[in-house]
């Protein structure tokens, strides 16, 4: 009976240990847990500011595309008045010029 009772002793400190052994590692693990739940978090965090980030340069590309092509076309525009006012007899070129003229040839 003693040795039975021994046997049973040496068996509860054995379970005993194995508990105290997966406690620990279940602290362990729910440590690891929170610290991926964390790392996940600050991640999505991290995609959204992108993503809006992405969003703003898309809006921004789209605001250049447009400014672009508006210069362009007041570049051209002014290039076109540019080629006629080269065509353009003198009195086009000066305001008032053929008033001038006329008086000169007059006086």
């Amino acid at each position: 009976m003693c040795s039975s009772g021994v046997l049973k002793v040496t068996e509860l400190e054995c379970v005993s240990s194995q508990a105290n052994a997966v406690h620990t590692h279940k602290t362990e693990l729910n440590q690891t847990i929170e610290e991926l739940e964390s790392m996940l978090k600050k991640k999505e965090e991290e995609i959204e500011r992108l993503k809006q980030e992405n969003n703003s340069a898309r809006e921004l590309q789209a605001q250049r595309d447009y400014l672009t092509q508006k210069l362009k076309l007041q570049a051209n525009h002014l290039t076109s008045i540019s080629e006629w006012l080269k065509t353009c007899p003198r009195e086009c070129e000066r305001p008032g010029a053929r008033q001038t003229e006329r008086a000169n040839r007059a006086g």
